[in-house]
């Protein structure tokens, strides 16, 4: 998961492709979440509001990971190894 700005940490553009069969919606929350992978741990987000064009069935998909705070699970400094807690993202609950 590491270099999310691509390797010369300039890269500002990013293309994913939205899950097929998503629902439609005129207005939802789209946001993005990372822990920095250098220094202190802290936890970044940004978020907008996007139009999704879709059907009007349920949509499957991981429930947001929370780490490093009260009783959830610590993520380790990752000393260079960017897998380091991708375990608790994998394992993610199934949510509807």
């Amino acid at each position: 998961m590491g270099h999310c700005f691509g390797a010369d940490n300039n890269q500002r553009d990013i293309s994913f492709t939205l899950p097929a069969g998503l629902p439609g919606a005129k207005q939802a929350d789209f946001m993005v979440t990372w822990v920095n992978a250098i220094g202190n741990r802290e936890f970044y987000c940004w978020s907008t509001n996007v139009a999704i064009n879709g059907g009007s069935t349920p949509f499957t998909g991981k429930e947001v990971t929370i780490a490093n705070w009260r009783t959830y699970p610590v993520i380790a400094e990752f000393q260079g190894n960017f897998n380091t807690g991708v375990e608790h993202y994998k394992n993610a609950k199934t949510i509807t």
